[in-house]
């Protein structure tokens, strides 16, 4: 039962952070606890892709509707304001449809625009099954990476730090492993940045 409501604070915290409530830390250093911990083949990896592909995919369509329903007629409305004739407006959605899932997918590895993009494909009528699959996507690939950090990252710390008493080895392991995955996700970003300036 113990590990029932571990699973379930899991998808809560995942679900929480999709919808915009800021955790930095948390569910990273989960999901890199939770790969440190397979070693002793506490929760399987599916379960874990399964929890936070579920929160991430309710999170997810929460804001699309949202912006479908809420924010789609308020630009209708303001964006006369702006210049956003409902003429550009339906002109901006073509164009934004012809390459949603990569716009999409490429969005939600950026820090801020999680929520944001979700909203936006709701607002500008980003058919709801492209929306999911680049989520999901996303979603499979961050879960795999943190996972991945721990599960290999023990490993390799865990005799490094072997002086340490046995109550915090696992702590410090975690955030030791998480900082290094943090520096490495900032390294990979800021590549891809220049990589993109070319």
């Amino acid at each position: 039962m113990e590990h029932f409501w571990y699973l379930a604070g899991l998808f809560l915290l995942l679900l929480l952070e999709e919808l915009g409530i800021p955790m930095p830390f948390v569910t990273s250093s989960a999901m890199v606890a939770l790969g440190t911990q397979q070693h002793e083949a506490t929760y399987p990896l599916w379960t874990i892709l399964l929890i936070a592909l579920t929160a991430t995919l309710v999170g997810s369509t929460a804001l699309y509707t949202a912006g479908r329903l809420g924010a789609r007629p308020l630009l209708i409305r303001y964006g006369r304001l702006v210049r956003l004739s409902e003429d550009r407006i339906m002109r901006l959605e073509m164009r934004v449809r012809r390459k949603a899932f990569w716009a999409i997918l490429g969005a939600r590895f950026l820090p801020g625009m999680t929520q944001a993009v979700s909203l936006l494909a709701g607002t500008l009528r980003v058919p709801l099954p492209v929306l999911s699959a680049a989520t999901l996507t996303a979603s499979a690939s961050w879960t795999l990476f943190w996972w991945s950090g721990g599960y290999l990252g023990y490993s390799a710390l865990s005799p490094l730090l072997g002086f340490l008493p046995p109550q915090i080895r696992l702590p410090v392991t975690v955030l030791s492993l998480v900082l290094l995955m943090m520096a490495l996700a900032a390294a990979i970003r800021r590549l891809a940045r220049i990589r993109m300036g070319r």
